[in-house]
């Protein structure tokens, strides 16, 4: 049996797609995502560019790298593939998509899965840092959205700014961070323990829905800053409202062209006409690059 101990996604690939991989690869490349799919060829996307490689994947290919990935227990990752990834240690990701089963008219599980996409954690530090006298002024927390295009770093520097901010010390009070991360995104977890550096003094409230993970957090953990990923729904707005009455400061994101775009949509409409954030991040034009920080009353300030 492959030793399944430490693994990165490369370990838990067949040995001649992964030998493949590696030849192809450049010395200093980096691997973002590997893409594989049932009687198609498996497609690479680094950093520098994207290339097939000539391995004819095959049914049983796409099981046995969940059974190298799972530790040869898929079904301990129920949960997680009813909600189509799940995470590796070091916070690696493997999406999946197949046929979805319906149970009560919620999705049940996935099964008979033809391809998956396996994402590499690249956690990157130091992108917010540069906003963070934007984001905490004068001794006060400002609650901060960040407003991107999917795929443009939104989550990348959200995670920034909670590795910042934990533990950061604001009238002689160092700063608890709760995390509501409910597609393990920000932290990364495996078996519940962040992969990433999401800083000493953060709490994570992984695969929990947000509107019900925000009501949780402030019950139990009473943090000072609290944070979510994707704003959109009905109830996540409801539950920021109860989470900003509380007193509790908020770091969110959400996806948007610009402002404008963003408050074409009904609900996200509100959290700009009540003004429920002090400060708006927009990130565009070019991914993790910030196009301008605006004030509560949409004028731009950095």
């Amino acid at each position: 049996m492959r030793n399944i101990a430490k693994k990165t996604p490369l370990d838990v690939l067949p040995d001649s797609m992964r030998e493949n991989i590696m030849e192809e690869l450049f010395e200093d490349e980096k691997i973002f995502e590997i893409r594989i799919r049932v009687k198609r060829r498996v497609f690479v996307i680094t950093d520098k560019r994207e290339f097939e490689i000539c391995c004819f994947v095959k049914e049983d290919t796409i099981c046995e790298i969940l059974e190298y990935a799972t530790c040869h227990s898929l079904y301990a990752y129920e949960e997680a593939v009813r909600n189509g990834y799940i995470t590796m240690e070091g916070g690696h990701r493997i999406g999946m998509a197949g046929q979805v089963v319906i149970e009560n008219n919620t999705v049940k599980t996935i099964k008979n899965i033809s391809s998956l996409n396996i994402r590499f954690a690249n956690e990157i530090t130091g992108v917010a840092d540069e906003l963070l006298k934007y984001v905490i002024d004068d001794g006060k927390i400002c609650n901060t959205l960040i407003v991107s295009p999917p795929g443009y770093g939104k989550t990348t520097v959200l995670r920034d700014l909670v590795r910042i901010t934990s533990g950061k010390k604001i009238n002689n009070h160092n700063l608890n961070v709760a995390v509501i991360d409910e597609r393990s995104e920000i932290a990364a977890s495996y078996n519940g323990v962040p992969q990433n550096d999401v800083g000493m003094n953060t709490d994570v409230l992984d695969g929990c829905p947000k509107a019900e993970g925000m009501i949780m957090v402030i019950r139990a953990l009473a943090p000072d800053i609290l944070v979510i990923d994707e704003l959109g729904l009905e109830n996540d707005v409801l539950s920021l409202k109860y989470a900003l009455n509380c007193g509790c400061h908020v770091f969110a994101t959400i996806h948007g062209e610009s402002i404008e775009g963003a408050m074409r949509r009904p609900v996200v409409k509100d959290i700009f006409e009540d003004r429920l954030f002090d400060v708006y991040i927009v990130l565009g034009e070019k991914k993790g690059v910030v196009e301008g920080i605006y004030n509560a009353d949409l004028i731009r300030i950095g």
